[in-house]
């Protein structure tokens, strides 16, 4: 879980539009 734990990160830091597509793109992986 990781993955998900950086993603969370990265969406909590605000990168605006980037966080919410990383976050789109781990919810489409496995």
């Amino acid at each position: 879980m990781n993955f998900i734990d950086e993603v969370f990160i990265n969406v909590s830091a605000g990168d605006g539009g980037n966080g919410c597509l990383s976050f789109r793109r781990a919810r489409n992986l496995p």
